[in-house]
């Protein structure tokens, strides 16, 4: 079968959160289905279910920003590590596809900017994400300290040569 429409992606993932919360009531679901439907995570804010409101729209819509909507830290960290992998290794590549490594290393940063320690990613899917992932924190973390030898957990090659020489 060729790519999926829209419609039928929006389908699949609504479906998939229905199996994967089978706590969500039929009027929460409809409810996130209309939110996604409408790209409108506004309707989620200030709803006792907020944080499942907001990952719930995000991965209807597969929209990582939207992630960035939810208030709690555990809760926003759970919704793009839903989201993430299915999107991050397209958003990888184009940084990789950047002119310099400092541009490559802010679009990473960029992508990953809600992980504040390696264990945060560890929920992620796919062991290549996780790697940048990781990565990209220790990389952080190096040059927040200024200490090279924190470079030495960088998975990514290029990152690694590129955090010895900035830090």
């Amino acid at each position: 079968g060729g790519d999926k429409t829209t419609a039928e992606k929006f389908r699949d993932n609504l479906g998939e959160l229905k199996s994967n919360h089978p706590e969500y009531s039929k009027e929460q679901i409809k409810f996130y289905a209309d939110a996604a439907a409408a790209g409108n995570m506004a309707s989620c804010i200030g709803r006792a279910d907020e944080s499942a409101c907001v990952s719930s729209v995000a991965f209807i819509k597969q929209n990582y920003h939207f992630c960035g909507e939810v208030s709690d830290e555990k809760a926003k960290i759970d919704c793009l590590n839903a989201i993430l992998p299915e999107q991050a290794e397209a958003e990888i590549g184009k940084c990789a596809s950047s002119e310099s490594d400092d541009a490559k290393a802010q679009c990473l940063l960029n992508i990953f900017q809600i992980y504040e320690q390696a264990e945060d990613c560890s929920g992620l899917k796919k062991e290549d994400v996780k790697n940048i992932c990781e990565s990209i924190i220790y990389y952080q973390k190096a040059l927040l300290d200024g200490d090279k030898k924190i470079c030495g957990g960088i998975k990514d090659e290029s990152l690694k040569t590129y955090c010895l020489k900035n830090v």
